[in-house]
């Protein structure tokens, strides 16, 4: 006799493995490193925004990775008109980001980016969309870099220097900065490619998710540390780049500078502007129903809707049945689903059979968005088949 089942489908952690760490030295030696930043809050007189205190502010997940990840949340034009938006006019005599121009050097394809050939004449918000584009990130985070490192989203008189450094790659907090990052498109690509190195976790691990690691509050060690669980690769590699958390001070003085020589503001910063600037620094998970779990002569047929509301485009759905798995996509359309939750990616039913066994089966199935960068397990359901 067939069954009927409906199923609610429940919300899991993202668990990342990880590997015995290496030392900074080999590190270093590898990858160039980048700048440790402690600096207090940059620009923000220019910024228009007055915040009294962080709220909100979770040190072991300081952005999801589907949000860091996600390259499609602007376009150039986006880009370009909110700069334009955060400075009206430049002082004399300088250029400020929504103005500022350069010819473009070719980069190599490599396994963290597509390459850029270059171009005469390039705004910074295409090279901004660009570089979002070839090495996988949100050109958000990108835009807020700028802002946290040497607020050249809302300066209007900003010295070339500024540019040349303008996300501190290649500038430790202990050393001199690297002739070889200097200039603005060399800071955004080196930059950008930077984080999927740190992503890919096999020169930098100190950091790695899905571990308690003991995070300093500032250079100066003096000042302290406290362990921190560091839940996604996003957040490990804000702290790569900038590796001290804010303390209680530098938390309670908002975008300011705190009475305090132990507070350090990089981190804190990102997370100010990110959700000041653009509201949502962790995605929606997707979500969906298994409706009909049915045992039909010689095989488990399996229904459901799954749908991400960060994402235009149909969702992998992995239907197991005692074990065996089989991928799928939800990409029927199912009107009265699509109706109800609004922003829901097109087509939303999935369809999966296998062959039937005597024994009993649990059954799961788990949803997997592209939104985020690759495919990130979310939810799953499940029930016993007969």
């Amino acid at each position: 006799m067939a069954r009927f089942v409906t199923v609610l489908v429940a919300v899991t952690a993202v668990v990342v493995g990880t590997v015995a760490p290496v030392t900074a030295a080999t590190a270093s030696a590898t990858v160039s490193t980048t700048a440790g930043l402690a600096r207090t809050s940059v620009g923000t007189a220019q910024s228009g925004i007055v915040k009294t205190a962080v709220t909100g502010f979770n040190p072991g997940n300081i952005i999801s990775d589907a949000v860091f990840f996600n390259k499609n949340t602007m376009s150039a034009a986006d880009i370009q008109a909110f700069f334009n938006g955060k400075v009206a006019s430049c002082q004399s005599g300088y250029v400020c980001l929504k103005d500022a121009r350069q010819n473009t050097p070719n980069r190599p394809a490599d396994q963290y980016c597509s390459g850029y050939s270059g171009a005469p004449n390039e705004s910074a918000a295409t090279i901004i969309y660009r570089v979002a584009q070839s090495c996988g990130i949100n050109p958000q985070v990108l835009v807020v870099m700028l802002q946290k490192e040497q607020g050249l989203v809302t300066h209007t008189w900003p010295s070339q220097w500024r540019y040349d450094m303008a996300l501190g790659q290649g500038c430790p907090d202990t050393a001199p900065c690297d002739p070889a990052f200097a200039g603005f498109f060399y800071q955004i690509y080196g930059a950008a490619r930077q984080m999927q190195i740190y992503a890919e976790g096999r020169w930098f691990q100190w950091y790695a998710p899905g571990n308690t690691w003991n995070i300093l509050y500032h250079p100066n060690a003096n000042c302290g540390r406290s362990p921190v669980y560091i839940e996604n690769k996003a957040t490990a590699a804000l702290y790569y780049y900038t590796p001290y958390q804010p303390n209680a001070a530098a938390l309670a003085a908002g975008y300011g500078e705190a009475n305090n020589a132990c507070s350090s503001y990089g981190n804190r910063n990102f997370y100010n502007y990110f959700t000041d600037w653009f509201g949502v620094n962790h995605a929606d998970d997707p979500i969906g129903n298994v409706e009909v779990l049915e045992a039909n002569p010689g095989e488990f047929r399996v229904v459901g809707w799954a749908g991400d509301v960060n994402s235009p485009n149909p969702i992998q759905v992995h239907v197991y049945v005692g074990g065996v798995g089989i991928p799928t996509v939800a990409n029927i359309e199912r009107p009265d689903v699509a109706y109800t939750i609004q922003g829901l990616g097109a087509g939303e039913v999935f369809l999966s059979r296998f062959p039937r066994l005597a024994q009993v089966h649990s059954t799961c199935a788990s949803m997997r968005s592209t939104s985020a960068r690759g495919l990130i397990p979310r939810s799953t359901a499940s029930r016993l088949m007969r």
